[in-house]
C-alpha cells in the first residue's frame, strides 16, 4: 500500500525521476529504522521483561503463559505488575 506513495515521491522529489528514486529509499529505510526504534520503546516503556513462560497455567487454560505489560505503562506510572503474574527473578 505504501508503493504509490513511493512511486509518487520518486517522481516528484529532486527535481527529475533519477534523483527521486535515489531519495524514495532512503524515506523507506528511515521508516523501518522509525518503525523499529518506536517498537523497542514501546516493549521498555510496558515495563517488559523477559520471562520464563507458565505452561502449567497456559495448559490448565487460566491465561497466557507469558506477562503482558500494558504498553507505555512507565510513563504512564502504572507499571506495577499484577498479583497473579509471578516474578521470574
Amino acid at each position: 500500500m505504501i508503493a504509490p506513495v513511493f512511486a509518487h515521491l520518486a517522481a516528484t522529489v529532486g527535481g527529475d525521476v533519477r534523483s527521486g528514486t535515489g531519495i524514495a529509499p532512503w524515506v523507506g529505510v528511515g521508516l523501518a529504522a522509525g518503525g523499529a526504534v518506536l517498537a523497542v520503546l514501546l516493549y521498555a516503556l510496558g515495563g517488559a521483561r523477559p520471562q520464563t513462560p507458565n505452561i502449567a497455567r497456559f495448559m490448565d487454560g487460566e491465561s497466557g503463559a507469558w506477562y503482558s505489560p500494558p504498553l507505555l505503562a512507565a510513563i504512564r506510572g502504572r507499571s506495577r505488575r499484577p498479583a497473579f503474574a509471578e516474578d521470574p527473578s
